[in-house]
């Protein structure tokens, strides 16, 4: 049983003939309320092999539902929940850079001239941890709830109110989190006082504040498309292996790519001044840090509005009721095999006429092909919406299947 939740429940039923031979092993009830085409199965089948395949993601629609059940629940937290989770963050983003920043900054000046995206490679592979804490031990992300409280808002579940509640409290929160610990972690301890970490921390960080402000804020679009990626695939994912990786490979690519993310360079920048970097704090908040939130914004809005349209295609934009997007596509379903078992029909009732070795009962029941030299058993009202794979070879290694997605309300 795979994709629980939302109002419906979805079922995938497999049947196996290898060797020409049938079989049956049941491997769990399915749906109450499953396709009637189950239902009208013959005796013949419990020679049938049938088997789940194992699913472990969240089906979309899933996802869109979760995004917005999160929104709701972000906008009801109290203010100190707030400054708890936010400032929570700032710890993991601080540990994480510094750790990251550590190894950046080691390499030899001679090897950089050859390679200089050493760094940006380095920093793009070790970086994300931060978002693994955040996600799955605890933390509120300024980046990441610019997707969720868009997906809210378009589909009606918060207010605009609500939406800038969580939007500047996690902004703040994660401001004050991240200056605190990266001067607690980054300076206190003068784990960059000596070369060469020192001479590539001041470069990095000057090199931030004297970028232009339209640079900055049309780089940091791409970079939260990619955090917020991030995160809508590590909540798709169910097992932990999957959520880690899906957390982390997207994070990779902006890092990389050299994109702006304001909320990380909330611990270089800091860090590289109170190393005695040449840079103007207020030149670096009016022309990177600001453009960056701004941007970060627009590119966690786009994947939140991305992710309505996938999911509510149908005309219910607006509409909260999941079950009416499902209903949708369930039905949509169940015309395709109506017809395609009708199509069925027709074809043994052909097989008949012109004898072709085919007998077939009355729909629901099986008709049974001579082929090859081994018999394959067709249940005439549960096909599958195309034809199944039939690979090359002997009839002695033939191997076909058949995939039936039931969708049940």
């Amino acid at each position: 049983m795979i994709g629980q939740g939302a109002g419906f429940e979805t079922s995938i039923e497999t049947t196996l003939l290898f060797n020409g031979a049938p079989f049956r092993e049941s491997h769990g009830d399915p749906p109450a309320k499953i396709h009637l085409a189950l239902q009208a199965i013959p005796d013949v089948t419990k020679h049938l092999k049938t088997f789940h395949p194992k699913v472990e993601i969240n089906l979309p629609m899933d996802v869109e539902h979760m995004l917005e059940t999160l929104s709701l629940k972000k906008a009801e937290l109290p203010v100190w929940r707030w400054v708890f989770l936010g400032m929570l963050s700032g710890v993991w983003m601080a540990i994480a850079g510094i750790f990251a920043y550590s190894v950046a900054g080691s390499f030899d000046a001679a090897l950089l001239a050859r390679f200089p995206i050493l760094p940006r490679l380095v920093l793009g592979l070790l970086a994300p941890v931060a978002m693994h804490f955040i996600v799955i031990f605890g933390g509120e992300f300024y980046s990441g709830n610019c997707m969720f409280m868009t997906v809210g808002l378009v589909r009606g579940r918060v207010s605009v109110r609500s939406c800038l509640y969580v939007l500047v409290g996690s902004l703040v929160w994660n401001v004050a989190g991240c200056v605190f610990f990266a001067f607690l972690f980054g300076w206190v301890t003068d784990v960059f006082s000596a070369e060469p970490w020192l001479s590539w921390l001041r470069a990095a960080g000057a090199s931030k504040a004297r970028m232009a402000g339209h640079v900055a804020f049309f780089r940091a679009i791409p970079a939260n498309i990619m955090i917020c990626t991030a995160i809508h695939m590590g909540i798709s994912a169910r097992d932990m292996l999957g959520k880690l990786v899906a957390l982390h490979f997207p994070l990779t690519v902006y890092t990389v790519a050299g994109f702006e993310h304001g909320v990380g360079n909330l611990i270089l920048v800091p860090l590289a001044a109170m190393y005695g970097a040449d840079l103007s704090l207020s030149d670096w908040i009016a022309y990177n840090l600001v453009p960056d939130f701004l941007g970060n914004l627009v590119g966690g809005a786009l994947v939140g509005l991305a992710d309505v349209a996938l999911f509510s295609w149908d005309g219910g934009m607006f509409n909260t009721n999941q079950l009416h997007n499902h209903a949708h596509d369930a039905q949509s379903i169940r015309r395709h095999m109506a017809a395609a078992a009708a199509a069925a029909a027709a074809d043994a009732s052909r097989s008949r006429n012109c004898g072709g070795g085919a007998v077939a009962s009355k729909p629901g029941a099986s008709v049974r092909h001579k082929t090859g030299g081994s018999d394959k058993v067709e249940h005439l009202s549960a096909r599958t919406l195309h034809p199944p794979p039939v690979l090359p070879g002997p009839s002695a290694h033939l191997l076909e299947m058949e995939i039936y997605f039931m969708f049940a309300l």
